[in-house]
């Protein structure tokens, strides 16, 4: 069975068999049987950037190569590089390369390109302690939120208020668990990363009973890849996410649902004596 990883390239490959071609990421999702969602996040993962990225730089590139080394009027390499007008092009490429393209032909020696992506991937080995999947029946979960567009200083603040109350609500379902939940829906990207909602919350049974204060998130039923690793509840867990979604996603063949743009990470309550808990990073999947 193909992984995600051989999945990239063959799209990466059928893209650069013609660049000039207007690929769309519902077609390319079609052939190799992928949610938009899917590969949106796969092809970024694995080649660096977004499938559009990637097109648009390869395109400009290919263009400005053929500016410096050959003849070729500039209207042609508007059309060969996709553009449906030299003034789509040369609007495009100037805000690309801050230089016109007859500026660039005449001006530039000397240009850094965007290569074609290739195959350099190796896996560095196991870093997550249990994989298991698991399906899971809808979940209720209450709590604070924020944008972490305003910055990642709000997680530690939502922390804070909700270890006042947990012990308060009377239909939490377990004391062992409390969840930190990505919210992807209307995630956008800033200068530093991604900004998404968080939020800090636990499980309970139902919303009764629960102050007026606190938000409420339905998780519907799901299927879920679960990785789990023991770590301080307080250090970051940035480089498990990244194996996760860098490493482990492509080498494996299993998709992310595309209708459950969220995960969600479970830290144990119960801490040994270095102050180590059961953490868990819960991912949706077909």
């Amino acid at each position: 069975m193909k992984t995600n990883y051989d999945n990239i390239l063959y799209l990466v490959d059928l893209i650069e068999k013609d660049l000039s071609l207007n690929y769309n990421l519902e077609f390319l999702a079609e052939k190799v049987g992928y949610s938009k969602y899917h590969l949106h996040r796969m092809f970024t993962n694995v080649v660096g950037m977004s499938m559009y990225q990637y097109i648009k730089k390869r395109r400009l590139s290919e263009a400005a190569k053929k500016l410096l080394c050959t003849d070729d009027s500039i209207l042609k390499i508007s059309l060969d590089a996709g553009y449906e007008s030299q003034q789509a092009f040369s609007d495009a490429f100037k805000t690309a390369l801050k230089l016109s393209p007859k500026a660039f032909r005449y001006k530039v020696k000397k240009f850094s390109l965007t290569p074609r992506f290739k195959s350099t991937y190796k896996m560095e080995g196991e870093r997550i302690m249990d994989v298991r999947l698991e399906n899971c029946v809808e979940m209720t979960l209450v709590g604070y939120s924020a944008s972490t567009l305003k910055g990642f200083f709000v997680i530690p603040r939502l922390w804070k208020k909700l270890h006042k109350v947990k012990r308060k609500v009377i239909n939490r379902i377990s004391k062992e668990w409390v969840f930190g939940f990505n919210d992807y829906e209307n995630a956008e990207k800033t200068e530093n990363g991604l900004g998404f909602e968080y939020y800090a919350c636990i499980e309970v049974e139902n919303r009764s009973n629960i102050d007026d204060d606190m938000v409420k998130k339905e998780l519907p039923k799901s299927r879920y890849a679960v990785f789990s690793i023991k770590a301080k509840p307080q250090d970051s867990i940035e480089s498990t996410t990244n194996y996760i979604y860098k490493e482990w996603f492509p080498s494996s063949s299993y998709q992310l649902n595309h209708e459950a743009k969220y995960d969600f990470v479970k830290y144990g309550e119960v801490v040994d004596e270095n102050g180590i808990a059961d953490i868990e990073i819960w991912v949706p999947i077909l």
